[in-house]
């Protein structure tokens, strides 16, 4: 009986060690999951909202002319700025952008010319996510 219980703890301590070593990759941590899965546009790290569009009191805006998204306050005296160098590619698509605020929370990061991958595009919507950061971004565009 003793070298049945023997052999079964080295069973088991051999399975965990195997399991241990055992690392599942595929190109997606758990922060841009959990990203891909907002749906209101608007700035987000680690998942969580910078600033959102409110319904109530924002609208959305979109200048195909100078690649630049806005959530922009119904008085206009306050906005969330994104300008992208290029036009929305496809998904998988690295692109350059700019991200300022007016009159915003000033904990919403400034950036400049900082690269973002396209994740995701539904409808008029896109995905764009920094890894390095953990930022991610909903823009509405015009196609």
């Amino acid at each position: 009986m003793k070298i049945v219980n023997y052999i079964l703890v080295l069973a088991i301590l051999g399975g965990a060690v195997l399991l241990s070593g055992c690392k599942k990759d595929n190109g997606m941590n758990v922060t841009s999951y959990m990203f891909e899965k907002k749906t209101v546009p608007g700035i987000y790290q680690d998942a969580k909202a910078y600033y959102s569009l409110k319904n109530e009191t924002d609208q959305l805006y979109f200048n195909s002319a100078t690649n630049t998204f806005r959530i922009v306050s119904d008085t206009g005296d306050r906005y969330f700025e994104v300008v992208m160098d290029e036009p929305i590619g496809n998904v998988g698509k690295v692109i350059k952008l700019s991200v300022h605020n007016h009159g915003l929370d000033s904990s919403i990061p400034t950036l400049e010319g900082v690269d973002f991958e396209i994740k995701k595009k539904e409808g008029n919507f896109c995905w764009l996510w920094n890894q390095s950061s953990a930022i991610g971004i909903i823009v509405f565009y015009v196609k």
